[in-house]
């Protein structure tokens, strides 16, 4: 396939010549803005990078090494002395690579706590830790717990002690009533 063009022979080889030393020389593709590859490209690329840089809760990347390679902004708020996966699990993070293990473990700092899901990632060779705020779960169930501790002794109370009082009293009177038919009789 030939064109002509200012007297020019151009052929496919030829614009494919142009194309790969444009893409070369300037790290621009033609053919990827011809066809708007590049776009949903970028897109893509900058909701992903969104995800961690606008989450609240703390996000981390370790290598298999164990060693921080990545931490979003939360995380260098919230989380700061967490540098190291063997502060979070004694786990080999080798074995949770290649295995793409997802380990839970539990952080306290300040006073608080939080869950690390920790998740082994082979295809990148790293472990990716998602950390959410689990300390007013906590909190609200130690409450729950003591309300029901306190409603839980005085039932016992009542069974252990009152209960018992009752029937025995209600036993006796009645063996006194029946004592007392019999001996008018």
């Amino acid at each position: 396939m030939l064109l002509y063009f200012t007297g020019v022979e151009l052929n496919i080889y030829t614009f494919l010549a142009i194309t790969l030393l444009t893409t070369a020389s300037f790290g621009y593709c033609p053919l990827y803005k011809l066809f708007n590859i590049n776009l949903s490209l970028e897109k893509k690329n900058r909701f992903l990078n969104n995800l961690p840089k606008y989450n609240p809760e703390p996000v981390f990347i370790f290598s298999k090494k164990g060693e921080l390679l990545f931490q979003n902004e939360s995380s260098k708020k919230i989380l700061p002395k967490l540098k190291f996966f063997k502060e979070l699990s004694s786990k080999n993070t080798e074995s949770i690579i290649k295995n793409e293990e997802k380990i839970s473990t539990y952080y306290k700092y300040k006073n608080k706590t939080y869950l690390i899901e920790n998740i082994g990632i082979k295809k990148e060779n790293y472990i990716v830790a998602y950390g959410f705020n689990i300390s007013d779960i906590i909190n609200q169930g130690d409450y729950i717990f003591n309300m029901m501790y306190e409603n839980i002794n005085y039932f016992k109370l009542v069974l252990t002690y009152i209960v018992p009082f009752y029937v025995s009293t209600y036993t006796t009177i009645t063996i006194n009533l029946k004592k007392g038919q019999e001996a008018e009789c």
